[in-house]
């Protein structure tokens, strides 16, 4: 789906470098500048985006854009519900793999103490698209969120076995033994904080 039009997309580009990088001294200035990224550059830029994709694009629920790729919602808007009803749309590949993304960094290949979600926002084509999902991936619990506007893909993982805890740390044995010996870098203790309180005698 073509969102912006490419004289758009540039517009845009345009429009986030002067807004965003240019009182920063660039995106050079601002990396070298700033201690926190995320506060003096990400947070600008997504909110001058938003800001600035709002005078492109239509307000839409965003069930309502994933559903018109689908089938499942017509283009004017309306609910398909001969789609429905007959089952001739195939969202499993597709819900299969944004929940492939959503997949626990740490996880068991056995599936008994994973949890997966769809969060979805709490209109009807979100309530449409939920009971799709569902349809196709029974284990999807699907949650209605009023006030939500982006559509997400959730997954937990339960405990952890004792294999999968050392299968994860292991990895960070090597670093561990070249810093534990060494009193200024030890990991066991905060040697970067200078404020300290004498012990009363």
């Amino acid at each position: 789906m073509q969102l912006l039009k490419p004289d758009q997309w540039i517009q845009l580009d345009k429009d986030l470098h002067e807004q965003v990088l240019v009182p920063r001294g660039g995106l050079h200035g601002a990396l070298m500048t700033s201690g926190d990224l995320s506060r003096t550059l990400t947070e600008p830029l997504l909110d001058n985006a938003i800001t600035l994709l709002g005078q492109y694009l239509p307000i839409m629920d965003v069930a309502q854009i994933l559903g018109s790729e689908c089938g499942l919602v017509e283009p004017d808007g309306v609910l398909n519900g001969v789609h429905a009803q007959t089952g001739q749309f195939d969202l499993s590949e597709q819900m299969r793999g944004y929940l492939q993304r959503a997949v626990p960094l740490l996880s068991e290949p056995d599936e008994k103490n994973k949890h997966a979600f769809l969060l979805v926002p709490a209109s009807d084509v979100g309530r449409y698209l939920g009971e799709a999902v569902h349809k196709v991936l029974p284990e999807v619990k699907v949650v209605r969120v009023p006030g939500q506007s982006d559509l997400m893909f959730c997954r937990e993982q339960g405990c952890l076995s004792l294999t999968e805890l050392h299968k994860a740390l292991r990895q960070f044995r090597a670093a561990y033994e070249a810093t534990v010996n060494t009193p200024p870098t030890s990991p066991h203790s905060r040697f970067d904080i200078m404020d300290w309180v004498p012990l009363d005698p």
